[in-house]
């Protein structure tokens, strides 16, 4: 994980890479409220004071999958999935949801194209090569360099 990030609310999988600046959860300002200031929603501002309540849907949690890579100064919004093996392009806004292996990028963030193709996913999906033990990935490790390789070792 690189410097200066705010994750709030967020389960973060495993071999995930997140650059530097990027902001994962933490809110939302609703703006069917008269006031969009924090001071009404929560004790997290300057303040210290919460002159307001908080609903539940106001912190919805962040999911991101296995083996992600988040580009530096991406925001992802509350409540969302990044699926494994996606990337996130540098100086992302993520409005929604990405599937597994998606490559997205932009203002709001969008899919421009998939890492693999859909068998191959299923491939990597079913072999969970995340939970494997430490001994196999040394053992397996060098074949991850293409997915010819991969596919050998994860039947």
């Amino acid at each position: 994980m690189g410097k200066n990030n705010s994750v709030t609310n967020a389960t973060i999988g495993s071999f995930c890479s997140i650059a530097s600046y990027c902001a994962i959860g933490g809110g939302d300002h609703n703006l069917n409220m008269v006031s969009t200031s924090p001071v009404f929603v929560g004790e997290k501002n300057i303040f210290g004071k919460n002159f307001g309540y908080v609903t539940p849907e106001m912190h919805k949690h962040v999911n991101i999958g296995h083996d992600v890579w988040i580009g530096e100064n991406v925001f992802i919004n509350d409540g969302l999935s990044i699926g494994n093996g996606a990337v996130i392009g540098a100086h992302s806004v993520v409005t929604h949801d990405i599937p597994p292996y998606a490559i997205a990028v932009g203002a709001p963030a969008k899919v421009i194209r998939y890492r693999f193709t859909p068998e191959e996913i299923e491939v990597i999906e079913q072999s969970k090569w995340w939970e494997w033990s430490e001994e196999r990935l040394l053992k397996e490790g060098h074949k991850f360099v293409s997915i010819e390789e991969f596919k050998k070792i994860s039947q």
